[in-house]
């Protein structure tokens, strides 16, 4: 294969690849999520959440869906195709844990015309049955 047959087929991905990032672009989302001990009286009782769900909760069904799961340390980076959209809202649940919502545009870092391209929060959850921890920064 010569170069000159090469040069067409990269052009091609080129304008294709460009035409995608022009298009809804990506979004990512950024979240760190903590919990409060059963009984928890101050700061020293918050620890990371490992498995905690955050989803995305739209008024429209078709567009919920499961963004991930954190990891061993409380965090959860996810990222994909498109924008979240600004008047939907995020909800974080662990087991055993009140889940707690966000919504997109309180938490959203960075925006365009078509939605919310960067997400970034911190979630405190408290057990199940005790008052509200939800914090969101």
């Amino acid at each position: 294969m010569s170069l000159r047959s090469i040069t067409p087929a990269l052009g091609l991905a080129l304008s294709l690849a460009a035409c995608a990032s022009a298009g809804g672009g990506s979004y990512r989302v950024a979240a760190d999520v903590r919990s409060l001990g059963t009984g928890a009286r101050d700061a020293a009782s918050i620890t990371s959440t490992a498995g905690a769900k955050v989803d995305l909760v739209c008024a429209d069904p078709a567009k919920n869906r499961e963004l991930g799961r954190t990891d061993a340390s409380g965090s959860l980076v996810a990222e994909g195709e498109g924008t979240v959209p600004l008047a939907c809202k995020l909800q974080v649940a662990g087991a055993g844990l009140k889940p707690v919502q966000y919504s997109v545009a309180d938490v959203c870092q960075s925006q365009n015309s078509e939605g919310c391209r960067e997400i970034a929060f911190k979630a405190v959850l408290a057990p199940s049955g005790s008052g509200s921890a939800g914090d969101a920064k």
